[in-house]
């Protein structure tokens, strides 16, 4: 009994001056996504500069790692004023979190037209240099990857083009290759439609990209199709979500909705929100509230 209560008082005493190994509790963290935002540059800016204040003046509350851009930034890929716009309002991000973008089809990409624009305000230049800024296809910022930590874990996350082709694909094959321990995330524009089946595009993302990775990517971001989906795919065990949402039918350009994704390590989940800032109201249907179950242990 003496020797019990020697090694309980001993062990206490260890604890206390940090002699035992103890375990925190991880951290809850968010991510931030802007869907299409292309009608906010070239009618509303007020409510893009709504979105991206209130994400500088919550990334400490909702401790945000990270806002992510679905693409369209704007909707005349030839408006300088639009391209102004946009750079505004993203700009209010630059000493607050870490954030990237993508082109959709009304940023340049699409046949016919030309990228200069979106490579002038969000271009190779802008983003090299930064420690969390992985690279792009090329040294141009059409297709780009960025690096961070959150909770302990490693991240990547790709930002891919309106309709990326094979060649941009093998490059983020080859990218994802060489960070293998990382827990991977895909933004792009096109890939789900509203009904929740890919599209022709999104299906050549996920059979020559996204599903042989599928033990490293586990949820892709995407707008394009007016609407919310999601869908869920395993391959070999590992689930993959598929999340759909563009606001850009609805009031105002979309009326400031933009997505909330918090992840709760303790618990393995991700609770995704809709949010609107210039509303200030959330929506909670099922389609735009949801948990989903992932592995962070």
């Amino acid at each position: 009994m003496i020797l019990i209560s020697f090694l309980l008082v001993s062990c206490f005493a260890c604890l206390l001056s940090g002699g035992l190994e103890t375990y925190a509790t991880p951290e809850n963290f968010t991510i931030i996504a802007l869907p299409d935002t292309q009608f906010y540059s070239s009618t509303y800016p007020a409510i893009f500069n709504n979105q991206t204040s209130w994400i500088v003046n919550n990334v400490e509350a909702l401790n945000i790692v990270f806002v992510t851009h679905e693409g369209d930034l704007v909707n005349t890929y030839s408006s300088t004023t639009e391209w102004q716009r946009a750079n505004t309002s993203m700009s209010k991000l630059d000493n607050s979190v870490l954030w990237a973008v993508l082109p959709g089809n009304h940023d340049g990409v699409s046949s016919g037209q030309t990228t200069v624009n979106y490579n002038t305000y969000f271009g190779y230049n802008r983003f090299n240099g930064k420690s969390w800024y992985g690279g792009a296809y090329q040294n141009i910022n059409t297709n780009n990857y960025e690096l961070f930590t959150a909770a302990g874990d490693q991240f990547i996350i790709f930002h891919l083009q309106y309709a990326p082709s094979d060649s941009v694909l093998n490059w983020a094959n080859n990218i994802i290759s060489s960070y293998p321990n990382r827990r991977a995330i895909v933004t792009t524009h096109d890939y789900l439609l509203a009904t929740g089946a890919r599209s022709s595009v999104g299906q050549n993302i996920w059979t020559k990209f996204i599903k042989p990775h599928a033990n490293q990517i586990f949820i892709v971001l995407c707008g394009h199709a007016r609407g919310e989906a999601q869908r869920t795919d395993t391959v070999n065990g590992h689930k993959v979500y598929q999340v759909l949402a563009d606001y850009q039918s609805r009031p105002n350009g979309g009326n400031g909705w933009l997505r909330i994704l918090e992840f709760q390590p303790a618990i393995s989940k991700i609770l995704v929100e809709t949010y609107s800032p210039y509303l200030n109201q959330y929506e909670k249907d099922s389609n735009s509230q949801f948990t989903l179950s992932y592995d962070m242990s």
